[in-house]
């Protein structure tokens, strides 16, 4: 059966959407703790870590332009079990980022609310998850719906917060104090988690007009685009705070106090916005993530009940997997920071396995496309990061638990070979 193909415009649209989502706004505090006024770095850091893997992505992309996207080449090209650990890792770890999202939106408002705090912080994160899969169970009409109307809040804070830097800068730091490159560098884990989902280019190809020409211009525009965002946000706010952006989780309530202390309204009804699309992201991994568990079942990796589709045409059972392991992981820590190490270690070892795949491939001549040094550099860069992660994590004290988390899926896989 043929699907009707995006054009190349509608096609960058939605890698845009995707790629800019509610990491950009969770991320300026840290990054300005860590960073201080050059917080921005990070940024740059990541579009340099990322660049040799969005290149061979989208080089596999356009020799293979087709559903299932990094599990696919990582199945195909190196070895099933391969291609298991590839899906697995990219499953935990965006499940990880939904869990972290949806705490954030539910401790802004246990933290404002005295009812609230009657119940514990955890049992309303787990509510807040549970509910947003109900909703998503009902159907992708409704969550079409839904989304819609995230994508155009989207927009409102960020121009807030541009607006805001431009016009006032009375709160910048008089001097620019330079971090230490270390610390700078420890920036690029939370960086990179704003920059994933550039992947979702690999899921559509196969829908995009004239893809072996296209993709490639894609993945890499969007990038650029979403890189120009993350650097005029974070600029701007901090042009507007100075290094209190660093201890706020609202700044778009403290911009409204400083700068519009007559509409005291704006930067209130601004914060909510963010929070809205902040819980819509949550919602939007929720919504299709789960399908990578299934996909996983379906190929007989999980047992088979993973797999089942409801009448709303929503693997249910995937989703509600999902919404348990995200409680789960909230149930080993809360605190921002490792929790996007987690997250990003677990999907760049994704990135890793498909850049070992690319090598392989342009080293047994199966493609032209796909320059050596090319996935190489993709190789070093997976690497790094990943030893940034796990250093991090470790620091924490949850290796053994993120571990235990990531070995559900290995413990499966061996239970189904065996």
């Amino acid at each position: 059966m043929s699907h009707p193909k995006m054009g190349p415009f509608a096609a960058m649209l939605l890698s845009i959407n995707t790629i800019i989502g509610a990491g950009v706004f969770i991320n300026a505090a840290p990054l300005t703790r860590l960073g201080g006024s050059l917080g921005f770095v990070g940024y740059l850091f990541a579009a340099l870590a990322m660049f040799p893997v969005i290149l061979c992505l989208s080089s596999f992309c356009s020799v293979r332009p087709q559903a299932g996207g990094l599990y696919i080449y990582a199945k195909e090209f190196l070895h099933p079990v391969a291609g298991f650990v590839s899906g697995w890792s990219y499953f935990v770890g965006k499940t990880m980022g939904a869990a972290l999202l949806a705490h954030v939106f539910v401790a802004f408002f246990y933290r404002q609310s005295p009812v609230m705090q009657a119940i514990p912080l955890f049992v309303w994160d787990c509510g807040l998850i549970f509910l947003l899969a109900a909703i998503n169970s009902l159907g992708v009409r409704i969550g079409g719906r839904i989304q819609w109307l995230f994508i155009a809040l989207k927009v409102v804070p960020l121009a807030f917060a541009m607006v805001a830097g431009w016009f006032e800068t009375a709160y910048s730091d008089p001097a620019v104090i330079v971090p230490e490159f270390f610390e700078l560098m420890r920036t690029l884990p939370i960086a990179i988690f704003a920059f994933s989902s550039f992947e979702v280019t690999c899921t559509i190809a196969h829908l995009i007009q004239d893809a072996e020409q296209n993709v490639k211009r894609i993945m890499i525009g969007s990038s650029l685009v979403a890189l120009a965002v993350y650097i005029a946000f974070q600029t701007s706010l901090y042009s507007a705070l100075g290094a209190d952006l660093g201890n706020v989780s609202s700044p778009f309530m403290l911009i409204g106090q400083r700068f519009f202390p007559d509409t005291l309204w704006l930067g209130i009804f601004v914060n909510r916005v963010m929070f809205a699309s902040v819980v819509s992201a949550s919602f939007g991994i929720l919504t299709n993530n789960c399908w990578n568990l299934q996909v996983l079942a379906r190929d007989g990796f999980f047992p088979k009940v993973f797999a089942q589709i409801n009448d709303a045409h929503v693997p249910w059972v995937s989703l509600v997997a999902e919404a348990g392991l995200a409680c789960l992981v909230l149930g080993l820590t809360t605190e921002q920071i490792p929790l996007q190490n987690m997250a990003v270690m677990s999907f760049v070892t994704c990135y890793l396995i498909n850049m070992i795949a690319a090598f392989k491939v342009r080293w047994q001549g199966i493609s032209e496309q796909m320059p050596l040094w090319i996935s190489g550099a993709g190789i070093a860069s997976c690497m790094y990061i990943i030893f940034l992660c796990t250093a991090k994590i470790a620091q924490v004290g949850l290796s053994l638990p993120f571990f235990m988390v990531f070995g559900i899926g290995l413990l499966a896989l061996m239970r189904q070979r065996a």
